[in-house]
Formats: C-alpha cells, sequence, structure tokens
C-alpha cells in the first residue's frame, strides 16, 4: 500500500545494507559471494537493465572490483 510504502522501504534497506555476504563457511554470512567473473557480469547487466527500464537501486551496488584469492584470479 501507498501508505505504508516509505516505512517499509527505509526499514528493508536499513536491514538490507546489513546483510553479510562471503564464505557460506562462516556462520556471520547470511549467503555466500558470486562464483566467477560470468556471474558478476550477469548480475551487473540485470542491475543496469533494471535501471535503464526505470529502476533505483538503494543500495547493494557497490562491488567496484573483482578481489579474487591468488588461486582463483582467473574467475
Amino acid at each position: 500500500e501507498r501508505s505504508i510504502y516509505s516505512e517499509f522501504l527505509q526499514k528493508f534497506v536499513a536491514a538490507a545494507k546489513k546483510w553479510k555476504t562471503g564464505s557460506p563457511s562462516d556462520s556471520q554470512n547470511n549467503n555466500g559471494a558470486l562464483i566467477s567473473k560470468e556471474h558478476l557480469g550477469k548480475v551487473r547487466g540485470f542491475v543496469a537493465l533494471a535501471k535503464s527500464e526505470g529502476a533505483i537501486i538503494h543500495c547493494g551496488e557497490g562491488v567496484d572490483q573483482l578481489d579474487l584469492p591468488a588461486h582463483n584470479k582467473s574467475g
């Protein structure tokens, strides 16, 4: 409902910003990381498509560089 949208959005974004991504073996994380450069590219593509269709990104758009461990440098 429009009457609760602003309050809901504020609370939802605050909760989403607390979400932790990382190693699935770490119980402090909520979900595992993207699995490859290709996966990251696909996700970025979906975000770009959503924005081109008028979506507003409220959080979570901040992966600037892919920093892989040495044994995973090829993605």
